[in-house]
């Protein structure tokens, strides 16, 4: 799971260089990608030692 600090870091520049503000689907969205990437990426380093 991504730590709060950088999901938090994410969002406020994706909120600051868009001059939006996410609603709680699209944060929710942000979280499940962040999540998604970081076991991608996880994933293919374990399979990168085997």
């Amino acid at each position: 799971m991504t730590d709060i600090k950088t999901y938090n870091r994410i969002k406020d520049f994706i909120e600051s260089q868009f001059k939006v503000y996410l609603t709680p689907y699209q944060e929710m969205l942000l979280h499940y990608y962040l999540d998604t990437e970081v076991q991608d990426k996880l994933s293919s380093l374990y399979e990168d030692r085997k």
